[in-house]
């Protein structure tokens, strides 16, 4: 068995409260994302998340907390965010 080191943390850091970083999406947990990320899980959804987008604006992902998914509830996205507000959503998952 190989030990964990901070390496193996890392990606679960990135992970914060929404409402810590923008309104409209509760507490739900968001991570930034670069453009390219974000391009790669939006999958055909791009150019309808990227429509209207101004330069400044980020882009999040959010997941909705493991009870909802073991309650078949779950969702997650990808979000943009413009002066600390949701500006448009995409739907990538959901059970």
């Amino acid at each position: 068995m190989s030990r964990l080191g901070l390496r193996d943390f890392i990606p679960l850091l990135r992970w914060r409260k929404a409402s810590d970083v923008f309104e409209g999406l509760g507490d739900m947990p968001v991570r930034r994302l670069t453009r390219a990320e974000a391009k790669l899980k939006a999958r055909g959804g791009w150019e309808d998340l990227m429509a209207g987008a101004h330069d400044g604006d980020e882009l999040w992902e959010f997941r909705s907390p493991a009870w909802t998914w073991r309650k078949l509830m779950g969702r997650a996205g990808l979000v943009r965010v413009r002066d600390g507000r949701v500006a448009e959503s995409l739907l990538t998952m959901m059970n």
